[in-house]
């Protein structure tokens, strides 16, 4: 069973403690969220991810509505800020949205923690198949 842990205007996180499963959902308000707020949501993940009752190792990253921009320079910074704090995920799963210029700021966001990461990081084109494979 999930239950919210986080929400804000831009995104939510719930999180399965009998699985060890945290579910990410991004929402269409990141259209209209800056670069300082996307990296304020981001040390909120991120402080999420150091409380000790935050136990999951394995991640359902839902942008599939993420409608945001997100800079080279803000890439970065994502994967070096995060990276420490996803030592203990075996399992990352990201569904990609469908509007391109979303998918091209996630993927590349993406390809910067794979630079840095020994993570098992997959990408689906829906909830579904994500859902299958985290939990394989």
């Amino acid at each position: 069973m999930l239950k919210t842990i986080y929400n804000s205007n831009f995104v939510s996180i719930a999180l399965s403690e009998e699985q060890g499963i945290s579910v990410i959902t991004w929402s269409e308000n990141t259209k209209d969220m800056t670069d300082a707020q996307y990296r304020e949501e981001i040390l909120n993940l991120t402080e999420l991810s150091k409380n000790t009752t935050y136990s999951a190792t394995r991640v359902v990253n839902d942008t599939t509505l993420f409608k945001g921009t997100i800079i080279p320079e803000t890439q970065e910074w994502v994967a070096e800020t995060i990276y420490s704090q996803l030592q203990h995920i075996e399992k990352y799963a990201l569904v990609m949205p469908d509007e391109f210029f979303g998918n091209l700021s996630v993927e590349l966001t993406l390809d910067e923690i794979q630079k840095i990461g020994n993570i098992s990081l997959k990408v689906f084109s829906n909830l579904e198949e994500a859902y299958l494979w985290i939990n394989s």
